[in-house]
């Protein structure tokens, strides 16, 4: 079954990021920067709620997944059966 979801410009955004960086842990601030041009910790809900967005958009396929490395940041894993 094939699945397809619109992603907002700040998800593609986030989602380009942790996609060049695949099982690597993508800092916080670098994906705020990235994204915002910036790092306000007054800004990191946005980033969270974003990164729950695309949780919510990949959730069809469960080969792919957001992991949050708690206080570092966020890694894409995608599992070895679907890597290309």
């Amino acid at each position: 079954m094939s699945w397809s979801t619109e992603l907002s410009h700040f998800e593609s955004k986030i989602l380009e990021r942790l996609a060049t960086n695949i099982g690597k842990t993508v800092d916080a601030s670098e994906l705020m920067i990235a994204v915002w041009q910036r790092d306000e910790p007054s800004n990191r809900n946005s980033l969270h709620s974003y990164i729950h967005k695309l949780r919510r958009a990949l959730r069809h396929d469960p080969a792919i997944s957001i992991i949050n490395q708690r206080g570092f940041g966020y890694m894409l894993t995608i599992s070895k059966q679907q890597q290309i």
